[in-house]
């Protein structure tokens, strides 16, 4: 069984980092059961047309299921699995209700969804990627770009489709076919990247914690002396 979730780069360089996911909010207010992580199957069927007595039974694989989640998920990385056993028996199955892409305003859609509040890397085996799914036009592809951090972009670049590099950098308006690109071939540079990038965040908080106790330690120090001489001046008197 194949699983497919949309997500952040920042999520995915957790993700390969090693780092274990957690994510326990539940979203029955946006209509569906599912609580954590989303993920889809290798195929998604829906009946166009659910909210009425017929409908059309229609059978989209994960990249074309952003034509109804897109605005709902976060679609900078979409990330196919191949999870063990186990990961998949302690999946919820559960449906989720959006808006039918191929339908009238407030037409309706249920679709089968799997979620989980904890996942890894070890567990859920990520197989292959395919960054900015949705991107379609050279400004929106650049405006994507310009929101990631200088050093996440360094870690995720290997993984861009090269006809979005070059439509980047030319007139070209529309991307050429989307391409899928093996996780086993983030180089271990990048690993060791991660790896730096992670312990430098980690240093950057031990210094914030230095800085926290000197500061607490200078106040003390200053009402100390503060103590001391107003002692001294009541003795003169």
């Amino acid at each position: 069984m194949k699983l497919y979730r949309y997500m952040s780069i920042n999520e995915f360089l957790k993700l390969m980092s090693g780092e274990k996911l957690t994510n326990t909010n539940k979203f029955s207010m946006n209509r569906t059961d599912s609580e954590g992580f989303c993920f889809l199957g290798e195929e998604t069927a829906y009946q166009h047309g659910y909210d009425h007595d017929e409908g059309q039974i229609l059978t989209y694989d994960a990249l074309s299921c952003l034509q109804f989640l897109k605005g709902i998920v976060s679609d900078e990385i979409l990330v196919e699995f191949n999870p063990s056993e186990s990961a998949i028996k302690k999946l919820h199955e559960g449906t989720g209700i959006y808006s039918d892409p191929q339908g009238d305003y407030g037409d309706l859609i249920c679709i089968t969804e799997y979620s989980t509040t904890e996942y890894d890397k070890d567990a859920f085996n990520p197989n292959r990627i395919v960054a900015f799914p949705g991107i379609k036009d050279k400004y929106s592809f650049s405006k994507a770009l310009d929101q990631i951090k200088d050093e996440d972009l360094e870690i995720i670049y290997p993984f861009i489709n090269q006809a979005q590099i070059e439509m980047n950098k030319s007139k070209q308006s529309y991307r050429s076919d989307i391409e899928w690109h093996e996780c086993s071939n983030l180089p271990d540079a990048i690993r060791q990247l991660l790896l730096y990038v992670k312990k430098s965040r980690e240093l950057e908080e031990q210094d914030r914690l230095i800085a926290d106790i000197k500061h607490l330690l200078g106040i003390k120090n200053r009402n100390r002396i503060k103590k001391s001489n107003s002692r001294g001046r009541n003795e003169c008197r």
